[in-house]
């Protein structure tokens, strides 16, 4: 057995309250032993893009009340608590595993920025051993409670992630996470999972909870990220419903913003790209039309109304809009 756990944790230096292995310190009523082991067994394997420009998720120094930066060295931060379903038999804990970045560098960025994957797991006691624990589902945030919502969930078993971490793409700049590389593009379209690599864990921290901080993290409640936020359960009833009604298939939506309002979102972005020489690709259609934009742009100034006009109607009828349904063309 001793063995067994020296091995799990050569990938990476887990960092945990001393003390026996009975202790629960956190007082969330999970010995802190099967903390560590659960959140060793279901570490993802993030992929990060080859050109990220905040380098790798950020270690913070432990003590303060504001997040302040140790080293960019790609450490992951765990939370493990526990939830209670009416009616529903056996335990269960959730899990949320926190990439945490000093700069959001993409459109609209912002300092200090906290993503997140979750996943719920289920076992018949809590006394039962981290090898019994299986993942029911899977829970990754992008662009959380953002008209760009692309928040997804699925079954451990549809990825193949009942008894291991799956693997997790996070948008370059943007740091979104998503449990498919083909669902990067859902966030309105400025996420970016086209070059990735496998990033190496170098630290994997226990969190605590709010109100009871492990391991010196008593800048989860800054106000300055929203991170205490993301630090409820991502699996309430209403979530639960659609994951069910799913029959443990496919990729769900859980959060889904309107789609008309998303549309909108995707032109602005590549008109802002077009403008800005990104090299950012939301497409064919919409990557033609940035194209169309700078051209017109270049061919002169006093044409750009009308050259965006037109631009505006070739995007809409990419995607998909009809005749009768066209974008307001009226000038700010």
């Amino acid at each position: 057995m001793i063995l067994a756990l020296c091995l799990l944790l050569l990938p990476f230096a887990f960092t945990s309250p001393t003390g026996l292995s009975g202790e629960d310190i956190d007082s969330d009523g999970i010995k802190d032993s099967l903390e560590r082991a659960l959140l060793i067994k279901f570490s993802p394997e993030f992929m990060l893009s080859t050109e990220e420009c905040d380098a790798l998720p950020s270690e913070f120094i432990p003590g303060g009340q504001a997040p302040q930066l140790l080293a960019k060295n790609g450490t992951i931060y765990g939370q493990v608590f526990p939830v209670a379903f009416s009616g529903k038999p056996g335990f269960f804990i959730e899990i949320h595993y926190y990439h945490l970045w000093e700069w959001d560098c993409g459109i609209n960025g912002h300092a200090f920025d906290a993503e997140h994957v979750s996943v719920l797991l289920s076992a018949y006691a809590f006394s039962d051993s981290a090898n019994d624990w299986r993942a029911a589902y899977w829970y990754a945030a992008a662009h959380e409670k953002t008209v760009c919502d692309a928040g997804h969930g699925t079954s451990g078993s549809f990825i193949n992630a009942e008894r291991q971490g799956p693997t997790v793409w996070i948008s370059a700049g943007k740091h979104a996470s998503y449990l498919d590389r083909e669902l990067c593009r859902g966030g309105c379209g400025g996420d970016d999972c086209s070059r990735m690599r496998p990033m190496n864990i170098s630290r994997l921290i226990n969190l605590g909870e709010p109100g009871a901080p492990l391991n010196g993290a008593s800048w989860i409640e800054w106000q300055g990220w929203p991170l205490a936020d993301k630090m409820q359960t991502d699996f309430p009833e209403k979530v639960l419903a659609i994951l069910n009604a799913s029959d443990r298939h496919g990729m769900i939506p859980v959060n889904d913003s309107q789609a008309p309002v998303k549309g909108t979102i995707l032109v602005s972005s590549a008109t802002a790209g077009a403008l800005g020489s990104t090299n950012r690709k939301t497409g064919a259609a919409l990557s033609t039309a940035g194209e169309a934009v700078g051209k017109s742009l270049d061919k002169s100034k006093t044409g750009t109304g009308t050259a965006l006009t037109r631009t505006f109607r070739a995007i809409w009828k990419a995607l998909g809009g009809g005749a009768e349904e066209k974008p307001d063309e009226t000038e700010p």
